[in-house]
């Protein structure tokens, strides 16, 4: 019945679905053409690209091989660094480097000459000699001394190599009158061209002053010199008005005279520190020199500086190592013109406002008198050995309440206090006692120990210092191996003192050679025999 209705349709109808249906099998196969024909078109595209950027890497690296070719074919560039930049021989493009001990005259090229200088590292064609690059790097010099100065030649001779090598040095006329003998310079070998004036590396740090920072109170047993330094130096310094309007000229100078350390140089930096002022340092090595006119110079470049940074002090340590009697022991004579320098200085020194000279020396003896006069070294103080009240004054300094005390002796005395206080005086009953010696031997051979010294006939703030530093060292060594547990219970014990005190004072002993002498004959002219072995 169905076949019968299917035979009875249109044809045409018939012919049109047929029609149809091919159709959208065509756009099916036509499609999936397409999309294998896109997906074969990408993967083409993506291997193009690939091959694209192969060929751009190939390239790459071909163009790096030419130019290392290019550059194996070419010369090798050469070196040096400017000597001169002008002269009649030389162009206005035109320099003369130094390569070795080598000198070359070579053209700037394209490098413009405001961009090089003396000194400057450049790198120079090989076959046309001109510059093609400038480097980062310069040749800073080497250190020269100038020996001598000819002004009629317009020249200087210099030294290097620690004096062994003396050259002629041609220089303009403005460095002329710049340039003194003693100066330090910076040269540029070979044609010893000045590139700079340097500071005196000597004496650099004397010169720029410094800032103590030590009070009165970190000094023990100066109260009587404290007083006087403050009414020579400190009284014309804050009362300047006042001084000016009595007519009373303040004091130039103050010189301060004891057995070493015994807070000479402590006392001048605790003024400067006290009154903020500078604080100006000097050592005989600081203005001996060998260049003849280079000791003058420096002293006066010393007051110079002082002038500028007024307040100022200056402090000359060991005072007699420098001011010795002019002709004393001074075969040169350089002491004879420093002394003369100074002198001169200090003559100056009313008209310096608030520049104020300290010295300190043990052996007054030895000072020129031409400084010991009045006008000069004004005041003369004695800072002498510390007597017992002044020694505990100094341990106070040095053994403080922070300090640790030994469990046991804090225990014997009631308290951290009390343990404290039986320390200090354990110590000055060990310094000061009448019968308290220091035995030692004179001789690695010697059979018995010999008596030097009394212990107070030495002491000093020094050796109490020393003391108390040894006897800490001493607590730590004796506490190292201890858990910290049992630490807690340990401090600064009488033991650790004891063994300091023999320790320190009898370092110190043997240099006291003038103290020994008079003690040993004091003895013998006491007690017949030889007091002195024990």
């Amino acid at each position: 019945m169905g076949n019968d209705n299917e035979s009875r349709r249109d044809p045409k109808a018939l012919l049109h679905e047929m029609v149809q249906e091919f159709e959208k099998e065509k756009e099916l196969e036509l499609a999936e053409m397409r999309r294998d024909h896109e997906s074969q078109v990408r993967e083409l595209s993506f291997k193009v690209r690939s091959m694209e950027r192969k060929v751009e890497e190939y390239e790459s690296k071909v163009g790096a091989f030419e130019k290392m070719i290019e550059r194996v074919k070419q010369p090798p560039l050469i070196s040096g660094y400017i000597v001169r930049m002008l002269g009649a021989d030389l162009k206005e493009d035109e320099v003369v480097l130094a390569r070795g001990a080598e000198l070359i005259k070579v053209n700037t090229g394209a490098v413009k000459k405001d961009q090089l200088k003396l000194g400057k590292y450049v790198w120079v064609h090989p076959q046309t000699y001109a510059i093609v690059e400038v480097s980062d790097y310069a040749h800073s010099g080497v250190v020269a001394k100038i020996a001598d100065v000819i002004k009629e030649m317009s020249k200087i001779v210099i030294t290097t190599e620690e004096g062994v090598e003396k050259k002629l040095v041609h220089v303009t006329p403005e460095q002329l009158e710049e340039l003194k003998p003693g100066f330090q310079i910076s040269v540029l070998p070979p044609l010893m061209e000045i590139l700079d004036v340097l500071p005196n590396l000597e004496v650099k740090t004397m010169l720029l002053g410094e800032r103590p920072n030590v009070r009165y109170a970190a000094i023990g047993g100066l109260g009587d010199a404290i007083e006087r330094i403050k009414d020579v130096i400190v009284l014309p310094f804050q009362e300047a008005d006042l001084f000016k309007e009595i007519g009373l000229e303040a004091p130039r100078g103050v010189l301060l005279y004891g057995p070493p350390g015994c807070g000479k140089t402590m006392l001048a930096k605790c003024v400067a520190t006290e009154n903020d002022m500078a604080f100006f340092n000097v050592s005989v090595a600081d203005i001996l020199s060998k260049w003849v006119g280079e000791s003058e110079r420096i002293t006066k470049e010393l007051f110079r500086q002082a002038q500028a940074r007024a307040p100022a002090i200056i402090f000359f340590d060991e005072i007699d190592a420098l001011f010795t009697t002019r002709g004393l022991l001074d075969t040169s004579g350089v002491h004879k013109n420093i002394v003369s320098q100074i002198l001169s200085e200090m003559d100056g020194l009313v008209a310096m406002k608030h520049v104020f000279v300290i010295g300190a020396t043990n052996r007054p003896d030895m000072m020129d008198p031409a400084l010991m006069r009045p006008g000069r070294f004004d005041e003369i103080i004695e800072i002498a050995r510390p007597d017992r009240k002044g020694a505990t004054e100094i341990l106070k300094v040095y053994i403080t309440e922070s300090l640790p005390v030994d469990s046991a002796l804090v225990k014997e005395h009631g308290s951290k206090e009390s343990a404290m206080e039986a320390l200090r005086k354990y110590v000055i009953d060990e310094l000061y006692g009448e019968n308290k010696w220091i035995e030692t031997k004179l001789s690695a051979d010697a059979k018995e120990k010999i008596k030097t010294v009394k212990r107070k006939d030495i002491v000093s703030g020094a050796i109490i210092k020393a003391i108390v530093t040894t006897g800490k060292k001493n607590f730590v060594k004796r506490v190292m191996g201890l858990k910290k547990s049992e630490r807690v219970r340990e401090g600064l014990s009488l033991e650790d003192l004891r063994a300091a005190i023999e320790e320190e004072t009898k370092e110190h002993a043997l240099t006291e050679y003038s103290t020994y002498e008079q003690r040993q004959k004091e003895l013998f002219r006491k007690i017949g025999g030889d007091p002195m072995v024990s």
